[in-house]
């Protein structure tokens, strides 16, 4: 997708773009073959550097947030998908109890308290993208508040937004049901998975209090694994408009946990249904 994409490029905006595409000039090749005398002579140069060096501040600086889900497109397997859960809404008086993430084909999950942090910073270090729903108005505040700024992927791609451009809105859950998905999961909102923590964190039973953090995991892991599928739709939407076609690029990546330790992750996989 960043191969066909020219909003980066100072001058040329979407209204052109789109106008370009239809046109069949689809690559930055078929571009620069066009006489574009009010285009910086560099640009394809830059570009092509940039690529070459798997620069995507580069891309993710000169493209509007609203477009890094480009980013995300053109590197399915090195975008890291991202999920917080929290003791409530506040970035300021409130903290994260888990955070989910998926990388390629692995889904991993660290609970505050307990796993240590470095397996998601060096993810999130490997990533060339990360999305979200809703991120960046919550988890990336979370996550800065945790971590510093630093940490996290200059392209995020927010899935919310998206989504409304193209005729979706409301919640996650919302959007999933619209797009036919059924969630094989008993927890359904984030009030239930505060309610979840503190079982786990003040419960007194250890089979509740694991069957607590069990459920706040899969709860956690269907929201990661629902991104994808809304991800896939909206490229399909995209396509549908005119957009390169990129379907289908993370139906492939749905996340198997690591079972290496078998208490974290006694479930199977089977979180969401058409």
């Amino acid at each position: 997708m960043l191969k066909n994409t020219f909003i980066h490029i100072p001058g040329l905006g979407s209204k052109r773009e789109k106008d370009l595409w239809a046109k069949g000039v689809m690559t930055w090749d078929d571009l620069a073959a066009l006489p574009n005398p009010r285009l910086d002579p560099n640009w394809r140069a830059d570009s092509l550097k940039a690529w070459d060096a798997q620069d995507m501040d580069h891309f993710a600086t000169k493209l509007p947030p609203k477009e890094h889900w480009r980013l995300a497109a053109s590197f399915p397997a090195e975008t890291i998908f991202v999920d917080i859960e929290t003791t409530g809404f506040s970035a300021d008086y409130d903290h994260i109890t888990i955070i989910g993430w998926s990388l390629g084909g692995t889904f991993k999950v660290m609970v505050n308290g307990r796993d240590n942090p470095n397996s998601f910073l060096r993810d999130l270090a490997k990533s060339k993208a990360m999305v979200t729903f809703n991120g960046r108005c919550f988890d990336a505040k979370f996550l800065i508040r945790l971590f510093g700024a630093n940490v996290l992927p200059t392209a995020h791609a927010d899935l919310r937004f998206l989504c409304r451009v193209l005729g979706w809105s409301g919640g996650q859950k919302n959007i999933e049901a619209e797009l036919g998905l059924t969630r094989q999961t008993h927890v359904q909102d984030g009030e239930e998975a505060v309610f979840l923590w503190n079982q786990y964190v003040h419960g007194r039973n250890p089979a509740q209090k694991k069957q607590a953090l069990r459920d706040l995991i899969i709860y956690n892991h269907a929201d990661i694994e629902g991104m994808k599928v809304i991800f896939d739709a909206c490229l399909d939407r995209l396509a549908e408009a005119g957009l390169p076609n990129q379907t289908g690029l993370f139906a492939a990546l749905a996340a198997t946990p690591d079972f290496s330790d078998p208490d974290r992750f006694p479930f199977s996989l089977d979180l969401l249904k058409k």
